[in-house]
């Protein structure tokens, strides 16, 4: 009896040994088979290949299973224009949102056998690329979000993409801060706080290249990021135009590193800076090995993916998916993307927007809990892709449908109530309405100099539908005028609308040329009713008339003097006349020389023009050049020159909001880059009548650490005018609106 029962026990451990086993080889074998990531590890297992899918994109609509299903779903496409993130060859979804391969009962992809009848493994990838020694986790010293990230595409690239093709807006969307200008400071936190709400960790903002203007957007955006807990990375484009070689990506990721790579609010994952790539058509295993080789910065490197990347040599340290013309795409534990929508300008939707299918996506997107849960995108436009707020979905939050879907994380009811973004420091960005809108800069006293040549790369980021060309030209650094003319054109184009008026320095003593030389290589292009350079003016879109005087100069023996009784003064009275007539809302006078000033200029145009302007026609806008710096008055209802009377001031503009109709406010801006850079006075008796400034001196209001050449760039509608200025480098700020 009792070895009996010896026998029975020992049978009976043995049994719960033999369960145990087979317990453990199921949960291994489940691991491995569904691709679980293992965080020590550096393979991906057992990823399923549809070699006949391979090159199709997918879109799941139905739930994962746990972990989700890793299809290998590849578009590519090809980036030729600012819009350029569009997959080429993709699978057009069907009405549910999906591509036709439907889910079974159980939630999984019904994924079909090889025709030996088994599914197909490929060969397990291999990252080839680890931490240095120096790398270390995220730390106290160093926060930054872990993985998994949920990160959006971001595009710092307006406001020249909104103009795309010759359409403006390029949009089928009204966003609901306008049409924004992507190097505000205020814009950018209104984003971070916008993306922040939709708990996103990141955003990965598209980079073109070194100087680039998304490149010189950078500093900006990270430094706008102060205080928040949020971070950025680059998503690199030139990868997308062709296949730079090992030489240029190893100096644009040493660049990266240098530049930005240790900014707090820049990503890094184990102490590395990451980067994420994008991919052409033709992209394949040969790609993933030239980022190998360049990478010898240790870059955390995230590549697109193609055809047949799971069974390439060279592994990077993760893989993404851009295709947002899919609703969702999954790719194992590297990636899932999600797109609200894709409706390109000048095309039917490929993807309609539906709020149920987006927040299905999202509970999708996190379940898989994939390293990159990524969003396509935050602010594509063009396409038609874009979670943030546009009038087409504003909600009670103030972020939009698709935003506070992902606060709530894909839930039903959204409850969300709007977390106020960090205060401003500077006057509210400038919003261009929509369609209509007129967009112009001026400024004056250019030359052909390094600081002229980076104005006109500032212009040509701006959207700009023309330009005034405040007298003083060339300066003679390039002669004769049509070899000045050819290097504007070369900067701006042969057709772009470059609209002069005289200065001091082309005027018959011909100082540094003549207006009517200049006038030949750069025609008028607005259609101009007057003088063309002298004394002329254009309507534009029935919402401005712009009135461009020789004020105080002398052509072809011809003396441009406005004093009551002279024909000019009453050519220039009856043109404001006319425009109020017309019902034209706005009126802008613009000429080379000052009056009121607080610069070195005395006033040359005389009491009797500044009272016809200010005092009895009440222009909206006065704009100057001459003295070499930059002077916004407060809005004025007559001027007393060589003092000041605060019974003249309407509106002291320090808010930078001005009524319209209540007076005229000046600009002088003589600093697009020829000459010296002059000083401004405080101590001017004329000081008083002006609301902020820029000296070469470095005195400036509002305050600043540094000063630089630029332009103003104007945005008029029916209802506004407002001004920013623009400077090439420097701190200083300087924006208002005329409502």
């Amino acid at each position: 009896m009792m070895k009996s029962r010896i026998t029975v026990s020992a049978l009976a451990a043995l049994g719960v040994l033999l369960l145990v086993a087979i317990l453990a080889y199921v949960i291994l074998a489940v691991e491995l088979g569904l691709g679980t990531y293992q965080p020590g590890d550096t393979t991906r297992e057992g990823t399923v290949s549809l070699p006949d899918l391979q090159s199709s994109a997918v879109a799941i609509t139905g739930p994962p299973t746990a972990p989700a299903s890793t299809l290998g779903a590849t578009p590519t496409a090809s980036a030729n224009s600012p819009s350029a993130h569009e997959p080429a060859g993709a699978i057009s979804p069907t009405p549910g949102g999906a591509t036709g391969l439907s889910p079974t009962p159980s939630g999984t992809t019904g994924l079909s056998p090889t025709p030996g009848g088994t599914t197909e493994f490929p060969p397990t990838p291999t990252r080839t690329s680890t931490p240095s020694a120096g790398s270390t986790p995220t730390s106290p010293s160093d926060p930054q979000p872990g993985l998994p990230l949920r990160a959006a595409f971001y595009y710092p690239w307006f406001p020249q993409a909104w103009t795309q093709s010759g359409i403006f807006p390029y949009t089928n969307f009204a966003p609901s801060l306008g049409f924004y200008d992507s190097g505000d400071q205020n814009v950018i936190r209104q984003h971070v706080a916008a993306m922040q709400y939709g708990n996103l960790q990141a955003g990965i903002a598209s980079w073109w290249g070194q100087d680039h203007h998304t490149d010189r957007r950078m500093p900006t955006i990270l430094s706008a990021t102060a205080g928040t807990s949020f971070h950025w990375s680059v998503y690199y484009e030139p990868e997308g135009q062709g296949d730079p070689g090992l030489s240029q990506i190893t100096a644009d990721l040493t660049y990266l590193r240098d530049r930005y790579g240790t900014d707090p609010h820049y990503l890094r994952i184990d102490g590395r800076f990451v980067v994420f790539v994008y991919a052409d058509a033709s992209d394949r295993c040969s790609m993933a090995d030239r980022w190998e080789q360049a990478n010898t910065v240790n870059a955390y490197v995230v590549l697109k993916v193609f055809s047949g990347y799971r069974s390439c040599a060279s592994q990077p340290d993760g893989w993404h998916q851009y295709g947002p013309a899919v609703a969702a795409d999954a790719q194992g534990t590297f990636s899932y993307s999600i797109s609200p929508g894709f409706w390109k300008v000048g095309e039917s939707p490929r993807l309609s927007r539906d709020l149920e299918r987006w927040n299905r996506n999202i509970r999708d997107m996190i379940a898989s809990g994939a390293d990159f849960q990524l969003i396509t995108t935050f602010n594509e436009w063009g396409e038609g892709t874009s979670v943030e707020s546009a009038r087409e979905w504003e909600s009670a939050s103030g972020y939009g449908a698709y935003l506070d879907a992902l606060h709530n994380n894909g839930g039903a009811h959204p409850t969300a109530t709007r977390t106020a973004p960090p205060p401003a420091t500077t006057p509210a960005p400038t919003r261009t309405p929509p369609p209509g809108a007129v967009l112009f800069s001026a400024a004056g006293d250019h030359g052909a100099t390094s600081r002229t040549d980076s104005t006109l790369s500032r212009m040509s980021e701006l959207g700009l539908q023309f330009h005034l060309a405040l007298g003083d030209l060339s300066y003679d650094d390039r002669t004769p005028e049509s070899a000045w003319c050819d290097y504007i054109k070369s900067a701006l184009g042969a057709s772009f609308p470059f609209q002069l008026v005289v200065g001091n320095h082309e005027e018959d003593s011909r100082v540094d040329g003549f207006i009517r030389n200049f006038a030949a290589c750069l025609p008028d292009r607005m259609g101009a009713v007057g003088d063309y350079a002298t004394e002329y003016y254009f309507d534009v879109s029935d919402l401005l008339r712009v009135i461009l005087i020789a004020a105080d100069l002398k052509v072809d023996g011809v003396s441009y003097e406005y004093v009551p009784g002279n024909p000019h003064y009453q050519w220039l009275a009856d043109t404001i006349d006319d425009a109020r007539a017309r019902g034209i809302p706005w009126v802008v006078v613009g000429m080379h020389k000052v009056c009121v000033s607080m610069g070195n200029k005395p006033c040359e145009v005389g009491d009797d023009l500044m009272d016809l302007l200010i005092d009895q026609k009440r222009v909206d806008l006065i704009l100057m050049a001459h003295d070499h710096d930059y002077q916004r008055s407060k809005q004025l209802t007559c001027s007393d020159v060589a003092s000041y009377s605060a019974a003249c001031v309407a509106d002291d503009g320090a808010d930078g909001q001005y009524t319209k109709g209540t007076g005229t406010v000046i600009v002088i801006a003589g600093m697009f880059g020829g000459g010296g850079f002059t000083s401004v006075d405080t101590g001017d008796p004329e000081a008083g009548y002006f609301a902020a400034w820029m000296g070469g001196n470095g005195t400036c209001r509002p305050a600043c650490t540094a000063v630089d050449r630029g332009i103003v760039r104007y945005i008029v509608t029916a209802t506004s005018l407002s001004a920013e200025l623009f400077t090439n480098s420097g701190d200083f700020r300087d924006s208002f609106t005329i409502r």
